[in-house]
């Protein structure tokens, strides 16, 4: 069963939740290694963490962790909108009315979101999973994050296989094209046969250039297409008719995730897959009610992580777990970060299981 929106699981509850008190803590964690796009690179993650308190007793956590960089609102927008909705409500019944004044910062709606799902699964004695879909997996798949695809080597890929990780995604666009297909062929000659890899672009390269490394894969990685899963954002300038061409050239699927915000209709979608990442989409139902649409016409759904903390990434991965489509999900991300702030979702074998 699937449920429609977040005031249905309100309603649910037979007593409503009240808050009385809540609080803001700011984070800034460094990261273990640089987080690197075609763009810019990122050395810490900042966020808040916000705590709701209710007078039913339940206190539950949200993590707001904006990224200004891929669209969302900066942290001092994160926390002088929060504060202003949260501080003019003490005392009142949650309702997804709450959120509507949060609709334009992503971030700050995911936290503030997540802790009210938070607190009608702890009413219901559900996780959010269970929550979204009575039929929700027990277990995720989930590709490993590597980061450059220019500083990997085959002892890096073989220790990664030996935990069990069958999809591997790379970044690609931070060295020159050229370079970086060799990279890719020599890589490719050293995984196990069974192991798949997603290739994220980060929109580095033109028309000609994205035109030139699939006909790259065809012609001389071809005896590999079958294990390389996904090509995301290859294209620098968003243009519809020009990803039909790419998706025509392939038979691999490529996928929007930025570009994801120029489509309302995903009937319309040129590619096969789209990622969703809800911290940047705004939220938990929201991106649940675009992977309902997505999946209902073919389109292939994946859920990753924006290398939140703990407090953010299970959310995310219950989210996946409602989805139960059968993808390697990008949430394998807790070691990026030095600091979790609570214990993330164990991966044991390339799955989370809850």
């Amino acid at each position: 069963m699937f449920s429609q929106s977040l005031q249905s699981l309100l309603d649910s509850c037979k007593t409503g939740f009240e808050l009385t008190h809540y609080q803001l803590e700011p984070y800034k964690i460094k990261l273990t290694q640089p987080w690197k796009t075609a763009s810019h690179s990122i050395h810490y993650r900042q966020g808040l963490i916000l705590k709701l308190s209710t007078a039913q007793g339940p206190v539950a956590y949200g993590d707001c962790a904006p990224l200004a960089t891929m669209g969302t609102e900066s942290i001092s927008e994160a926390q002088l909108q929060l504060t202003k909705t949260l501080d003019t409500l003490k005392d009142i019944p949650i309702d997804k009315s709450w959120l509507d004044k949060l609709a334009h910062y992503p971030a700050s709606h995911f936290a503030l979101e997540t802790a009210i799902l938070s607190l009608i699964s702890q009413h219901r004695k559900q996780n959010l999973a269970q929550l979204l879909n009575s039929d929700a997996s027990r277990n995720i798949l989930v590709n490993a994050m590597l980061g450059d695809i220019n500083k990997q080597n085959s002892k890096n890929i073989t220790h990664i296989e030996k935990q069990g990780f069958q999809c591997l995604k790379f970044k690609l666009g931070i060295q020159p094209l050229e370079k970086e297909v060799l990279q890719l062929k020599i890589l490719l000659t050293r995984l196990k046969p069974e192991t798949r890899i997603r290739l994220d672009c980060n929109k580095s390269w033109t028309l000609s250039q994205s035109q030139w490394f699939l006909n790259f894969i065809n012609s001389e990685l071809k005896p590999y297409i079958q294990q390389i899963d996904s090509i995301e954002e290859p294209l620098r300038e968003f243009n519809i008719l020009n990803y039909r061409l790419l998706q025509e050239q392939t038979s691999i699927s490529l996928a929007l995730d930025e570009s994801l915000s120029k489509f309302t209709d995903l009937k319309q979608l040129p590619v096969r897959r789209i990622v969703l990442k809800p911290t940047i989409r705004g939220g938990i139902i929201k991106s649940w009610q675009i992977a309902q649409i997505a999946q209902s016409h073919g389109i292939e759904v994946v859920i990753t992580s924006a290398i939140e903390t703990a407090y953010g990434l299970w959310p995310i991965s219950y989210l996946a777990a409602a989805l139960n489509n059968g993808q390697h999900h990008g949430l394998a991300t807790a070691h990026w970060l030095e600091d979790t702030l609570i214990k993330a979702p164990e991966i044991k074998h390339g799955r989370i299981t809850f």
